[in-house]
């Protein structure tokens, strides 16, 4: 279904979010819940991988799963973006 590049592209994506979301946890900017939703939504989205030896049809359910995890986590980090520059001068 996806050549070479994009299951490169799209691990990577995933990783840097996984990456920020461990930042996120250890940083005192942004809340637990967005640092957790994000670990997971990354991980969940990382099974993907090793789903694909099973077939197509059980490599849909990681992303599936992980698609209303991920909006849920943009929303909590715009959120905390827009309450950022409301405290800004």
């Amino acid at each position: 279904q996806f050549g070479a590049g994009q299951h490169l592209g799209m691990l990577l994506v995933l990783v840097a979010g996984l990456i920020l979301s461990i930042v996120m946890l250890r940083g005192a900017v942004f809340g637990k819940a967005t640092a957790v939703t994000g670990i997971l939504t990354n991980l969940i989205y990382l099974l993907y991988y090793p789903a694909l030896a099973f077939g197509p049809l059980i490599s849909i359910i990681p992303p599936v799963v992980a698609a209303p995890l991920r909006i849920t986590w943009y929303f909590l980090i715009a959120l905390k973006l827009f309450k950022l520059a409301k405290e800004t001068p």
